[in-house]
């Protein structure tokens, strides 16, 4: 667990089971772990996750926040968040199948709801209980 106050602050991880929580302005958190847990509030942040099956929670407004991997997001308004599909290729690499962003608008994505990248575009997500059963 890492949590931290400020400005500017940058987090990087490439453990599992992170749990990321930051405070403050212009603050970037980057991790390539699976079933991580990234909550930060403030403005201007940029939040990038290339695992699986993680959950990332902003409060603050005009974030960039991009996931991959059958992860959940949830953002402020004036924010963007960018989802990836990703499949194995046949020589098990990772590989990006679908992108969709999206702006936090209040219109068609609302701020304080999670999302998850459904078969065509961005779908509301319930939270509730573990990170499995958020996901799927």
């Amino acid at each position: 667990t890492v949590c931290a106050e400020g400005e500017d602050i940058a987090v990087s991880s490439s453990d599992d089971f992170v749990r990321i929580i930051t405070l403050g302005i212009n603050n970037r958190i980057s991790t390539t772990g699976d079933r991580v847990e990234i909550c930060s509030s403030g403005y201007g942040t940029i939040i990038s996750s290339t695992g699986e099956e993680s959950i990332i929670k902003s409060t603050g407004k005009n974030y960039m926040i991009s996931a991959c991997g059958d992860s959940i997001v949830s953002a402020g308004l004036g924010s963007w968040i960018t989802l990836t599909r990703t499949k194995r290729d046949n020589s098990g690499n990772i590989v990006p199948v679908d992108v969709v962003s999206w702006c936090v608008d209040g219109e068609c994505i609302f701020p304080d709801v999670f999302y998850k990248l459904g078969d065509d575009d961005f779908e509301p997500v319930k939270i509730s209980g573990s990170i499995i059963e958020n996901i799927y």
